[in-house]
């Protein structure tokens, strides 16, 4: 077990891989309480503007995966 906590930065191309989401199953799964990710919803990826390729709310797939989660509003 670890006695420090992990920082994950990630945005949109990230989260769209599927090991992201596997391993961000198994870490709600495991209940990681020292695992913290911060994600930049900046609406980029590979393909351009995310709207084309991506629609979900990533807030309720954490949620859904057993993560505490909170809305940041950054442009303030």
């Amino acid at each position: 077990p670890f006695d420090h906590t992990i920082w994950v930065i990630a945005s949109d191309g990230d989260i769209q891989e599927g090991v992201t989401s596997e391993a961000s199953s198994l870490a709600g799964h495991q209940e990681l309480g020292n695992l913290v990710v911060i994600y930049d919803e900046n609406h980029i990826s590979i393909e351009d503007d995310t709207d084309i390729v991506f629609t979900e709310d990533v807030l309720k797939r954490y949620e859904a995966y057993g993560w505490h989660t909170q809305r940041v509003d950054w442009t303030e």
